[in-house]
């Protein structure tokens, strides 16, 4: 109901207009939406937004998981709904998504996750391969050699930079910056 995705930040979907979120905006401010089959009476929006929020994990606070919700949506045509199942035995029963996957679709669908950073979900693996986080760069002294994992956020190749590459990693505890040097950038490209 009241925590329904708008509240808790679902505001940035990929894919979703303006035109879509006001009728969201205005549904919901008309009263909480109480389900799956509430939200797409009263928003009429189609089934790609549909996935989208089910994707995000947008209809959680209804109890649906995000395979379950998706599951749901499927059986909605455009103009039409389907009946609700009756009975819980004939829906399928879905494998709950693991912690990689459920922050990995969030960043397909929100740029972000509020249930931690991709390389978290693998920081054991990191660890046995020797590779620090973040942090742990951040305090090795000035001219020492490491090998590091992270997402890359920014990549800058400026003009002025004479075919230098400015780059900024990401792990869930902080950023690294690298600068590239023409020759290892051409080298690895």
């Amino acid at each position: 109901g009241e925590d329904f995705a708008i509240r808790m930040g679902f505001r940035y979907i990929k894919g979703i207009s303006e035109g879509d979120w006001q009728r969201i905006e205005e549904a919901r401010n008309a009263r909480p939406f109480t389900s799956i089959r509430d939200f797409v009476v009263r928003t009429r929006v189609n089934r790609r937004i549909l996935n989208r929020f089910a994707e995000a994990g947008a209809f959680d606070s209804f109890g649906i998981s995000r395979r379950d919700a998706l599951w749901e949506i499927q059986g909605f045509t455009e103009g039409t709904l389907a009946l609700p199942f009756e009975s819980t035995d004939k829906r399928p029963r879905f494998k709950e998504l693991t912690a990689f996957e459920s922050i990995s679709w969030d960043y397909e669908t929100t740029f972000h996750s509020p249930r931690g950073h991709p390389l978290q979900t693998i920081r054991d693996e990191l660890r046995a391969l020797n590779l620090p986080t973040a942090a742990e760069v951040d305090v090795m002294p000035d001219g020492a050699y490491a090998h590091y994992a992270g997402m890359v956020i920014c990549r800058q190749r400026p003009g002025t930079a004479s075919g230098v590459v400015f780059m900024t990693l990401e792990d869930e505890t902080g950023f690294v910056n690298l600068v590239v040097w023409p020759k290892v950038s051409e080298k690895y490209r």
